[in-house]
């Protein structure tokens, strides 16, 4: 019977060839389409979901203004007064103009952060020590694709890159590609002290500056924080926002957690 019935079809087909032609190809885009949504849902149900550890991680959100522009002394702030608190680090995202030699490279994914963003976000060193790699305001880290893509091999710690066409750095710990599903792109990583220092690149608001004292102006950051398990989030919200008591200007005036896995 089944043999009866593929040897029917097969004469179907070859008898009317543009018919059965019209519905193959139909088919075979309407099962190419539904893999293609497939993967994209895929992809986006499971964005920021190969970090370990996400389902603790948040971000902080000046609710009032409607961003994630935090000051990037919050950090301290945080791990000073709050013991729900595991960890936490800032970062700040731009895209960078690179030289080595006569070479030339621009890089979109330069990411200023601090020591404390390896450990939240799990990246995995495959030179230098994370604890140790920017011991130094003028160190630098590379992802594995861009140490490749610049020098051709992953053994380039102790080389130096300039950047922006003025700071020269030394490179002091190459990590593993983040996961693409991201909400941030990484390419080379950068001290967050070059801020305060104003190099580089970086951003500020000031309420009153002169040029020397900047202690009425805020560095915006993104600041994430990594919670003990059970941690009473609306809790440290409110403990958050008191900051703000401190420093009116600096800290949000009403403060909130958005988780990080989405």
């Amino acid at each position: 019977m089944f043999r009866y019935s593929i040897l029917y079809y097969i004469r179907s087909i070859t008898r009317r060839k543009l018919f059965s032609s019209i519905n193959i190809i139909g088919l075979s885009f309407g099962i190419a389409f539904m893999i293609l949504i497939g993967q994209f849902l895929y992809y986006e149900f499971n964005y920021n979901h190969e970090i370990k550890n996400v389902e603790n991680i948040y971000r902080v959100v000046d609710t009032e203004g409607n961003n994630y522009n935090i000051d990037y002394r919050m950090k301290e702030q945080i791990l000073q007064s709050l013991p729900g608190v595991k960890n936490a680090c800032v970062l700040n995202h731009f895209g960078i103009d690179v030289n080595v030699g006569n070479k030339f490279f621009q890089l979109k994914h330069m990411l200023v952060v601090d020591q404390d963003f390896f450990n939240v976000f799990k990246c995995s060193f495959i030179s230098g020590n994370p604890k140790e790699v920017f011991n130094s305001i003028d160190n630098i880290v590379l992802t594995e694709k861009t140490a490749k893509n610049i020098f051709g091999t992953i053994n380039v710690v102790g080389k130096t890159l300039r950047l922006n066409h003025q700071y020269d750095m030394m490179i002091a710990g190459v990590v593993k590609d983040l996961p693409e599903n991201i909400s941030f792109g990484a390419e080379l990583f950068v001290n967050v002290m070059n801020t305060p220092k104003q190099r580089i690149i970086y951003r500020m608001s000031c309420f009153t500056y002169d040029g020397k004292d900047d202690s009425q102006c805020q560095y915006p950051f993104n600041v994430f924080v990594e919670l003990n398990k059970n941690a009473d989030i609306e809790k440290i919200e409110k403990q958050i926002s008191s900051f703000n008591k401190i420093n009116s200007f600096r800290f949000p005036k009403k403060a909130a957690l958005t988780p990080f896995k989405t």
